[in-house]
């Protein structure tokens, strides 16, 4: 959390710690003597520009995208970007990406890959790697890495 303001409505802000450099503010109002959200926005730096990544980076910056809460279009094909909304629902419930160790690309090739993190309890997780195959720089297809 990076800030908050109180009034009518609860405003908090904070940052992501990821390659676009996003920050978030998300808005609640008092209904029924509990908080119920209003309003998500999410943006990414000032001169951000997905198209200009190294290919390596763009699995990452996605995959960062979506944890955010942002719009992933900009890093698919066509043919994927129609079917966005199904994203979030493939890919789950994850809570972090993280960067394949060494060892992963020993076993599977020079893929461009991330771990995309899952709480499984209170202070455990799981890791699952999803391969993103680009096209242009752009990502055609997303599959798991058994």
């Amino acid at each position: 959390m990076t800030g908050f303001s109180c009034g009518e409505k609860l405003r908090v802000a904070f940052a992501f710690a990821d390659i676009a450099g996003h920050t978030a503010e998300r808005v609640f109002r008092a209904e029924n003597g509990t908080l119920a959200e209003e309003s998500y926005t999410v943006h990414a730096r000032e001169g951000f520009c997905p198209e200009a990544l190294h290919e390596k980076l763009i699995p990452f910056a996605f995959f960062q995208e979506i944890l955010a809460g942002g719009d992933p279009a900009p890093y698919l094909t066509p043919a994927l970007a129609g079917r966005k909304a199904l994203l979030k629902e493939y890919l789950g419930d994850f809570c972090g990406v993280y960067l394949p160790k060494e060892i992963f690309y020993l076993a599977h090739g020079q893929i461009n890959a991330a771990g995309l993190v899952y709480r499984r309890a209170e202070n455990a997780f799981d890791v699952r790697f999803f391969e993103a195959e680009t096209d242009g720089g752009k990502i055609g297809n997303i599959r798991p890495v058994g």
